[in-house]
């Protein structure tokens, strides 16, 4: 089956508040639910959340240490790929996920080798900083800053009826809490949905009092990481996507190895709200980091902002639905899909994921189709939310110049017809480097991924051409629209982002959204301005991987005492904890301890601790190692 990654792409976003002037990459960020989520697992209240995409043409070469051990990446994204999501509100931290993977739902040997969705974060405000400044190693918990950060994990077993949600910051477990997690598998078996939600409450920590939250305006360290085990079970054979640089894990702690998050608050579109019962986060287009593969599989387009067209993403007003309900599809089942953009010095590159009950139809006239619109102009509107009203102009004086792009598609889905219907009329027909595009495999629906040459919309008259400027805010929306029962023009339905009383097709003005025209995103910027970045130094002491070793302890079983050996061939800072078997911590035996290369025991004592199995687990800060212990009385 080839089917799109990810059913919601978002948005994604730049914050004028948050960002300095000369900062024109796309950073990412989480934005505040609208109203509280209902946990279903079916991801229909996620528009505009900002996607995370881990599959491989998606992130750097450099994620989860690839560059020591290429075992760790996964190279199929059909083994495993997906896209995360997060919301909060005043008492919920909301998460989602749409992954794919061949045999979801595993754990292995050691409790934190499993398939799994990782999100970190901190509560402290970096500023503008693009990568999190270098913080204390680990996870803070400073009752005297409230300095606070978590790793939370969401696995799956095998059979998929057991979750385990884990705050790996102070060991507390949240298992098959239908108040913190909700999930659900794909019908056709190969991913799963995740939904959920943690209420910021049970995140206090229970030795300083320090909690979670979110402060509209911040911008705080985050990362995250998708892993995926299923062919042994060892966790030897454990690999995953992590968003971080080379070197690093996102449980070592902020720094380098941590991105950054936007903290967004809606509503965001008060002007519209003066038009429409309507609130959109600032919608952008970016630069691709690479000419864009034109082959319909969609998975080169992380951070493109989606345009997402559902029902319940679009107001009562859109496409004159006030004055002709017959507009509005009756549901998202009817059809319902994401539109995204992306440009470079030489392409409009436009890709767009649909679910349609009756795919690609043309009607009595050609303007009724199934079709994918676009509508851009090319001059600067500034600060503003609403367009200036200039309607459709080719204007050899000013420069002003918009268009409007339709691709559609006959019933057998083997013509295409891309139109420009601005000053000059254009039809770029079965024209490979202009689209192309994939049917689902079930029927359900369409792919649709194409590129358009700039050079290509010259006008004809005025010589005006289209240009993306970094840095512009230019006036441009989209409209997704659908015709399936009688194939009669009257009866054409769709959704446009468009405010009571307007087409896109009227031009630019009220009726039209806008889009910030930025560069590459943060990865990009870390992969150019930190080429030597491998990790975090911290007193001189190199977090970067490094042999140590574990041994198994003795005697085991014991009661109540133990010995723990370990050695390390490098200086570096270590963790020596116990954990039982629900992933509890129950005893810190070293905190952060700075230890020189060589060979250590410890002895452990479980006095007071009730029989059964624990793990001890040894971290230097790059490496996790774990050995069963049986304590028997």
């Amino acid at each position: 089956m080839k089917r799109l990654l990810l059913l919601l792409f978002p948005v994604f976003l730049f914050s004028g508040i948050l960002l300095a002037q000369n900062e024109n990459i796309v950073v990412p960020y989480i934005l505040k639910a609208p109203g509280e989520v209902v946990v279903d697992g079916y991801l229909d209240e996620w528009a505009f959340a900002f996607p995370l995409d881990h599959s491989q043409k998606s992130m750097p070469d450099s994620g989860r240490f690839n560059a020591e051990n290429p075992g760790w990446y996964i190279a199929d994204p059909y083994d495993c790929s997906g896209t995360i999501y997060m919301m909060y509100d005043d008492d919920y931290l909301y998460f989602a996920a749409d992954v794919r993977d061949d045999e979801p739902g595993h754990f292995s040997d050691v409790s934190w080798a499993a398939d799994a969705v990782e999100i970190y974060w901190g509560n402290w405000d970096v500023g503008d900083a693009i990568i999190p400044p270098p913080h204390d190693p680990g996870m803070p918990d400073d009752a005297v800053t409230g300095d606070y950060a978590l790793q939370i994990t969401i696995s799956f077993d095998a059979s998929l009826d057991t979750t385990s949600l884990m705050v790996w910051a102070f060991g507390t477990t949240f298992n098959e809490d239908p108040n913190a997690v909700s999930y659900r598998i794909w019908d056709l078996g190969d991913g799963y949905t995740l939904e959920g939600r943690l209420s910021l409450a049970a995140l206090e920590s229970p030795t300083t009092g320090n909690t979670m939250s979110f402060t509209p305006g911040t911008r705080i360290p985050m990362t995250w990481s998708l892993y995926d085990i299923d062919e042994t079970e060892s966790s030897a054979d454990f690999q995953g996507f992590a968003y971080t640089p080379k070197g690093y894990a996102g449980w070592m702690g902020a720094g380098p190895g941590w991105q950054v998050c936007d903290v967004l608050e809606t509503p965001r579109g008060m002007a519209w709200n003066d038009n429409a019962d309507f609130d959109f986060v600032h919608p952008y287009i970016k630069r691709a980091v690479k000419p864009v593969e034109v082959d319909g599989m969609l998975d080169e387009w992380s951070y493109a902002f989606h345009a997402d067209h559902w029902r319940s993403s679009i107001p009562d007003s859109g496409r004159f639905n006030a004055e002709n309900p017959g507009w509005f599809p009756a549901s998202d089942e009817d059809l319902k899909g994401t539109i995204m953009t992306m440009y470079d010095d030489e392409y409009l590159y436009f890709a767009a994921h649909v679910q349609d009950d009756e795919p690609g139809h043309f009607s009595d006239v050609s303007w009724a189709a199934d079709a994918v619109e676009f509508y851009w102009g090319n001059w600067d509107i500034g600060s503003l939310t609403i367009p200036d009203e200039k309607g459709m102009p080719n204007d050899a004086t000013t420069g002003d110049y918009a268009l409007q792009i339709t691709v559609s598609f006959d019933e057998s889905l083997d013509t295409t017809s891309l139109m420009v219907w601005g000053e000059f009329a254009q039809t770029f027909n079965e024209d490979p480097n202009a689209v192309a595009y994939t049917i689902w495999d079930d029927g359900a629906g369409y792919d649709l991924e194409g590129r358009l040459s700039l050079a290509a919309l010259e006008s004809p008259t005025t010589g005006n051409t289209l240009d993306f400027t970094e840095g512009y805010r230019i006036p441009f929306t989209w409209s997704l629209y659908d015709i399936d029962e009688t194939e009669n023009s009257a009866d054409f339905q769709g959704l446009a982002y468009t405010p009571k009383g307007y087409a896109a097709w009227m031009g630019a003005g009220p009726g039209w959204q806008y889009v910030d025209v930025k560069g590459g995103t943060f990865i990009d910027y870390i992969n150019d301005n930190y080429p030597n970045l491998t990790a975090l130094e911290d007193q001189q002491i190199s977090l970067v991987p490094s042999k140590f070793n574990l041994q198994p302890n003795y005697p085991n079983p014991f009661n109540p005492t133990t010995r723990i050996a370990f050695s390390m061939e490098k200086a570096s800072r270590v963790d020596l904890k116990i954990f039982d078997v629900t992933g509890k911590l129950v005893k810190t035996i070293l905190n952060n301890e700075l230890r020189t290369a060589g060979s250590y025991e410890v002895t452990v004592d479980m006095n007071g601790y009730s029989s059964g199995v624990y793990f001890a687990e040894l971290s230097n800060g790059a490496e996790r190692l774990q050995q069963k212990m049986l304590l028997v009385k």
